[in-house]
């Protein structure tokens, strides 16, 4: 049996994480494939985060994670979730395994392009330079990069598209909850500035400025750099009547949220990083849980199909128009004929693109064409 050794930064123990959770994801995608899966996990370049922000964007320290102390896995392949930033000794690690014998490298690129998300605040530019020079040499030593754009050469390296996904058959089926005249939207993250929350929540705020025949409620679930400032926001704008913030949720707690709950929202500020085509996770969970879903970024697995159930709102920054969120979403209820109807056509639309299994087949077909090589 060939073996895949999967390297990251994060520790999968925690599925908690859900890039933790997402990584175990994918190793059951190539075990079910018939390579036998490790993970290895790459530590921390600093112990004191203080002393890492200013040394790792001096030239000849690591970046975020410290290749330096790894050693090349016992493996056929390897599959490399790429570190923050492509650092000199990320690159060497790469060059060491090759010559160690690695059959195959292929690395994944969790965002791109991703300069935009290293460069969210003028300090970075030292980090990002770090990774512009390195990344040139990577076409010596990785065979194939798994992104989630729909390019097909990075780097020049040739580019394979696989999609984030989800185990649909471990993820519940949401049980709508009984209700008239009244929408629940829904977001669940771990509230980074990016994912732009602040909009929705000045969106209310105009919403609710006339009188309304449809009331409206946002339910906000996780934590994150971005929490103080969207409850600080909230309570300005005097929005507590119609907000409820959760915090952490996770097993029953969040199934009995997203019962409640009507549409989902996606990111809706990818702009600040310079993004404009996603694969996030959270709408690969939306559509497990049989919502439909409202954004401002093209999600990649629903635009090579009309899917109406996805509403794009403008990539700006201006406040969402929440009467257009309702008028769209009373429409999808009389073309489908109602919740129950709309939401078995998501799921199973969900089943068929974004599983887990589905989405993996460009990398796992390239390891097996590649053993015997």
């Amino acid at each position: 049996m060939h073996k895949v050794s999967y390297i990251s930064e994060y520790d999968i123990g925690s599925h908690a994480d859900g890039v933790a959770a997402k990584i175990a994801l994918q190793m059951h995608a190539f075990a079910k494939r018939g390579l036998l899966t490790e993970h290895v996990r790459c530590p921390d370049a600093f112990a004191s985060k203080t002393w890492g922000k200013i040394l790792s964007q001096l030239p000849f320290f690591p970046a975020f994670q410290d290749y330096r102390t790894m050693e090349i896995p016992k493996a056929d392949f390897l599959y490399v979730r790429k570190p923050i930033v492509a650092d000199r000794y990320f690159v060497a690690f790469l060059k060491k395994a090759r010559r160690a014998g690695i059959k195959k490298i292929v690395l994944e690129l969790p965002v791109y392009p991703y300069d935009g998300q290293i460069l969210h605040t003028w300090y970075k530019a030292p980090i990002l330079l770090k990774d512009i020079c390195n990344r040139k040499k990577l076409r010596k030593y990785v065979d194939l990069i798994a992104t989630y754009t729909f390019d097909t050469q990075i780097f020049g390296i040739s580019a394979a598209h696989i999609e984030n996904a989800l185990d649909f058959s471990a993820i519940s089926e949401r049980i709508p909850s009984q209700k008239e005249n009244r929408i629940d939207l829904l977001a669940v993250s771990s509230m980074a500035y990016w994912h732009g929350y602040d909009r929705i929540i000045r969106g209310l705020k105009e919403y609710y400025s006339r009188t309304q025949s449809v009331p409206v409620y946002l339910h906000l679930v996780g934590d994150g750099p971005a929490a103080a400032e969207y409850k600080k926001l909230i309570t300005q704008l005097d929005l507590w009547n119609y907000v409820f913030y959760y915090g952490l949720k996770s097993g029953n707690e969040l199934d009995d949220i997203y019962n409640m709950c009507d549409i989902g929202i996606c990111t809706l500020a990818c702009h600040r990083k310079k993004m404009y085509l996603t694969s996030e996770l959270k709408s690969r969970e939306y559509a497990a849980k049989s919502l439909p879903m409202v954004g401002s970024c093209d999600i990649s697995c629903f635009l090579e199909n009309e899917c109406d159930f996805f509403c794009k709102v403008t990539a700006d920054e201006t406040a969402v128009d929440i009467g257009s969120i309702v008028s769209w979403y009373q429409t999808l209820l009389i073309r489908y004929g109602g919740v129950k109807k709309l939401s078995d056509f998501i799921r199973e639309y969900g089943n068929r693109h974004c599983d887990i299994y589905q989405c993996m087949t460009p990398v796992t077909n390239f390891f097996w064409e590649q053993r015997g090589g």
